[in-house]
């Protein structure tokens, strides 16, 4: 009975001697990391402060920075949506990509226009920048079907007649075409 016991205390004791010899050098191992003790600053706006968190979609909360032996790591996808970006993840290729936002304005002046072309499909605002002309073409405004344009507009200092200065919710359908003519430059705004 005592070799039994001598036995079983020689395989705890072996046990626990591999235990601590496998473990001690990993528990000794330490990652000395600094958390959100930076303030992050481009083209001189403040993008976050040292301190600051972010919480994801599930309620986590995550720091803005961390320094990593001398390096400062940030949050790619945080960064880029403060900075105006779109961040686009490629699961089957391990990529993120980031690329300046779509642009939901843009300016035309005296010119013929083919919608899916030369400006995108969707429902606009439509605004007189400057000057003032004419305002022509087939649209498929408000989706009833097409809808013959023809509006003068102009800014609002030089009104006359029966201009306006804007149009609202004007659907332009691809292959669409309408006319700027006179001078006047338009702000097309996409809703």
């Amino acid at each position: 009975m005592k070799k039994l016991e001598k036995t079983k205390y020689l395989l705890i004791g072996s046990f626990l001697t591999l235990l601590i010899c496998f473990t001690l050098p990993v528990l000794a191992q330490t990652i000395e990391t600094a958390l959100n003790t930076v303030n992050v600053v481009v083209d001189g706006i403040k993008i976050t402060s040292s301190g600051d968190n972010y919480i994801l979609d599930n309620g986590s909360i995550i720091p803005f920075s961390v320094v990593y032996k001398g390096t400062t790591y940030l949050p790619m996808r945080k960064l880029a949506e403060r900075l105006g970006k779109d961040v686009y993840w490629d699961g089957s290729t391990n990529t993120v990509s980031l690329s300046n936002k779509q642009q939901n304005v843009i300016e035309l002046n005296n010119g013929q226009y083919i919608v899916g072309e030369d400006i995108s499909a969707g429902k606009y605002d439509v605004y007189v920048v400057s000057g003032s002309g004419n305002f022509q073409g087939k649209v498929s405004s408000l989706g009833r079907g097409d809808y013959s344009l023809n509006e003068i507009l102009a800014t609002p200092d030089s009104i006359w007649g029966d201009s306006r200065e804007s149009y609202s919710n004007l659907r332009l359908g691809n292959g669409d075409v309408f006319t700027i003519s006179g001078g006047m430059i338009l702000r097309f705004t996409k809703n």
